[in-house]
């Protein structure tokens, strides 16, 4: 057990937490719903501590699945849990993920060459994985798929932890290969512009933007 089961968000936590250890997908979509609903009316410690083992999980799960699953860790702090557990597990996951969309593009102009990367729209998924799925090792073609197609959410979980946390938006600012990876996606994307301002911006500048 993360923590005694004695509030709903607590015993939410702790069968997220026991479905991702018995690798139980249903169950494990289930306690999402369960700590997404309790949360709403935690008090700030639950949803801290909550988003400490949501954190721990975060760290494990594959860029497309992780990508869902950081838009509710984005939403614990929005809702009130303080952002520091979160900054390490995100900072790293930001960076793994956007490498591994950088080597989407660069495999995509590599295979596919005259063709512009295709949208990263849901709709486009299976077509985009079974065309790259023929040309790469199928496993690898899954995790670079997921991490095109996953890259928004893990923006949308790193802007809301930059907008509330300094020392996050100091630690990505920190990371050579993070800045790297973004900027090679700058051309590539067109939603790149709230995360690259965020980690350009002056720091008066992206504490205003909150």
């Amino acid at each position: 057990m993360i923590f005694e089961s004695a509030t709903p968000l607590a015993r939410a936590c702790d069968a997220l937490v026991r479905a991702r250890r018995e690798r139980d997908i249903e169950a494990f979509e289930s306690a999402t719903a369960q700590l997404w609903e309790a949360a709403q009316t935690a008090p700030a410690d639950e949803l801290t501590t909550a988003l400490a083992a949501c954190a721990e999980l975060l760290g494990e799960l594959g860029p497309g699945f992780g990508g869902e699953f950081a838009l509710l860790c984005g939403a614990l702090i929005e809702l009130g849990a303080l952002p520091e557990p979160l900054i390490p597990v995100l900072r790293a996951r930001l960076t793994e993920v956007a490498g591994l969309a950088v080597e989407f593009t660069a495999v995509w102009a590599r295979e596919f060459p005259g063709e512009a990367v295709p949208e990263p729209g849901p709709a486009e998924f299976d077509a985009v994985l079974d065309r790259l799925d023929a040309a790469i090792v199928p496993d690898h073609a899954v995790r670079l798929a997921e991490s095109w197609f996953g890259w928004q959410s893990w923006m949308r979980c790193a802007t809301t932890l930059m907008q509330h946390s300094a020392t996050a938006r100091q630690a990505c600012r920190a990371d050579p290969a993070l800045l790297a990876a973004v900027a090679a996606l700058e051309p590539a994307r067109a939603d790149m512009t709230a995360l690259s301002t965020l980690l350009s911006a002056p720091e008066g500048a992206a504490a205003a933007a909150r």
